[in-house]
């Protein structure tokens, strides 16, 4: 990561979907010259609201963000799989995977919404509620209907769709990405987060990936465990932060 370039970039999915004019910091470290850059532009954007994505290992920057009135949202946590000739498909498994088709939305909606509520938008505060969760929906519906993402499986339990996995390949680096996972309560604790990880990662495999990843939640422990389960391993903490400009 550089903080060289523009400051920030104008969010314009975001601005329409919450109502509010949004940006995103392109930076990563805050001192007092950066922050009065990220203030003019802010106001030339006319901006309600900026996300800032922190390194984890600069106090300085940290204590700038918190005492120029930045919300601390949460910790993203970065993990990275390996992917290995292990992969093998498990003998085992009694759920079924398959790629997901549009009559599992029905099941899986409800899945996404609820899936989620440890994410940086739940936490801020100020992003309505049933917004946050309309997010995941949209996410979910958009990455098969329009082919968002590379990937969707559904896993069946019961012959029910039940959760799902959502990915994307990409060839420069040779990398797998998860981008959204979800179980249903009925279904959870019984392995099926274990073979939704499993089978993209072997997807990944066979497209030529050498390796995945997968963003997470430092509050999230239960995803957290299910990919170090998986062999995925914690490769970066950094920190979010959100700035309302009507707070002071």
């Amino acid at each position: 990561m550089t903080d060289s370039g523009p400051v920030g970039v104008f969010l314009p999915w975001d601005t329409e979907f919450y109502g509010l004019r949004i940006g995103r910091l392109n930076i990563h470290t805050l001192n007092d010259d950066a922050l009065n850059r990220v203030n003019k532009w802010a106001a030339q954007e006319d901006l309600a609201c900026c996300y800032f994505l922190s390194r984890s290992d600069d106090p300085d920057t940290v204590e700038t963000a918190v005492q120029a009135g930045f919300r601390f949202t949460g910790v993203k946590v970065t993990l990275v799989h390996r992917l290995t000739a292990e992969l093998d498909e498990p003998a085992n498994d009694i759920n079924i995977i398959r790629p997901a088709v549009q009559s599992d939305l029905e099941k899986l909606r409800p899945i996404a919404m609820d899936s989620f509520t440890d994410s940086r938008f739940y936490t801020d505060g100020r992003f309505p509620l049933e917004k946050c969760s309309e997010l995941y929906r949209i996410w979910l519906e958009r990455s098969l209907l329009e082919r968002y993402a590379d990937l969707v499986l559904t896993g069946l339990v019961n012959g029910e769709a039940a959760g799902f996995i959502i990915g994307r390949f990409d060839q420069e680096v040779s990398r797998g990405i998860i981008d959204l996972i979800g179980v249903g309560p009925q279904a959870r604790g019984q392995g099926l987060g274990r073979q939704l990880v499993g089978a993209a990662d072997r997807w990944f495999r066979s497209q030529g990936a050498t390796h995945s990843s997968v963003v997470t939640q430092g509050r999230n422990y239960a995803a957290q465990s299910l990919y170090q389960s998986c062999g995925y391993r914690t490769s970066l903490l950094e920190f979010w932060f959100h700035r309302w400009f009507d707070e002071k």
